[in-house]
């Protein structure tokens, strides 16, 4: 990923369309939808909560999400930057998550498709997404989603949900892709690119070639803080005192064959003579 911007051909710098898929860009934006959902949960269970989606409209509109479809100008920024939002969305529809963060999540979808600027209202023209990539797996999920809000906290959301789904059905917004673990989408790992902050270890594989300064200096300060915990620790094993070494070393020979303890020495002065006259390695 290259770090100065690109020219547009409106002659405006740009950001790079793989920043939108970077851990920079992606953890901000994970962030920034859980604070949504943080401040929707209290806005819900407050005593003026009003019907479910005039609430959320209301912590959207709060939070400056309205703004969002504005981030990007030039067109391959624009469609780096839809795919990755719509992707942070859609990573909430999983199972694993809780009924409200999915609902949430398709909130999100249908307000932020719908609140697309149209091209008629821009100068110059925006760039606009015309699909919502979705993988099978997910898109039954969401199907599912309004039958399964039967509790009394989540059934108020239940036609909401509902309508939305149809809308967004009967607009043919959903583009169809394979199951989530067969990575269809580009770039198939996300965030593509993960930063390391400080001396923050790393779980890629190392580059071919010499390393760079910054991790010769992370590799030295590792070595640095492990040594220090070693030696601050109050369970290390007391030294060895010379004398105490060769009475063991003579309790050890006592114990073992003469004939082998004889061949061990031999063995060893051959090794001493060869050393000491240039031939040994």
């Amino acid at each position: 990923m290259r770090a100065a911007p690109s020219k547009s051909s409106r002659s405006d710098y740009v950001l790079q369309p793989s920043y939108f898929s970077s851990g920079i860009y992606v953890s901000a934006a994970r962030e920034d939808f859980l604070s949504l959902l943080s401040q929707f949960h209290a806005k819900w269970t407050g005593p003026d909560s009003g019907c479910p989606f005039a609430a959320f409209k209301e912590v959207w509109t709060s939070q400056g999400w309205p703004w969002l479809s504005l981030q990007a100008i030039d067109d391959r920024a624009r469609e780096a930057f839809f795919n990755s939002m719509f992707r942070i969305f859609m990573e909430r529809v999983a199972k694993s998550e809780a009924a409200i963060t999915r609902v949430l999540a398709l909130f999100s979808l249908y307000t932020f498709y719908y609140s697309q600027p149209l091209p008629s209202e821009t100068i110059p023209r925006l760039r606009n997404a015309t699909h919502i990539p979705v993988p099978i797996d997910r898109y039954n999920i969401l199907l599912s989603l309004p039958g399964s809000l039967t509790t009394p906290y989540l059934q108020p959301f239940q036609s909401y949900t509902a309508y939305i789904l149809n809308t967004l059905v009967e607009d043919n917004v959903f583009l169809h892709l394979p199951r989530s673990e067969l990575a269809a989408q580009n770039p198939p790992a996300f965030p593509r690119v993960s930063v390391v902050h400080g001396n923050e270890p790393s779980t890629k594989a190392l580059k071919a070639g010499r390393p760079t300064k910054r991790d010769m200096a992370a590799r030295a300060q590792t070595a640095v803080d492990g040594l220090n915990s070693i030696l601050a620790s109050p369970l290390r094993p007391a030294p060895v005192s010379i004398g105490q070494h060769i009475t063991d070393n003579e309790l050890a020979l006592a114990a073992s064959d003469p004939g082998v303890v004889q061949d061990a020495r031999a063995h060893v002065q051959a090794r001493l003579r060869e050393l000491t006259s240039g031939d040994g390695v």
